[in-house]
């Protein structure tokens, strides 16, 4: 799924991970960087793998 910033669509990834009862959603375009703490983006029975871009936009990651 292309989030285009994860930030702040974490809430509507929640309702969509619940209602689809996905083990694993891959999403793209995360835009975070290592000034994003994990947990502003975790969500509670996930574990969320990521691999950050250096520039501006990209990244992906996984919740599992």
């Amino acid at each position: 799924m292309n989030v285009r910033s994860l930030s702040g669509k974490v809430n509507d990834l929640k309702l969509y991970i619940l209602n689809h009862k996905c083990d694993i959603l891959a999403v793209t375009e995360t835009w975070l960087d290592r000034r994003t703490k994990t947990s502003s983006v975790n969500i509670e029975g996930y574990r969320f793998l990521r691999r950050d871009r250096d520039s501006r936009g990209g990244g992906v990651g996984f919740y599992i």
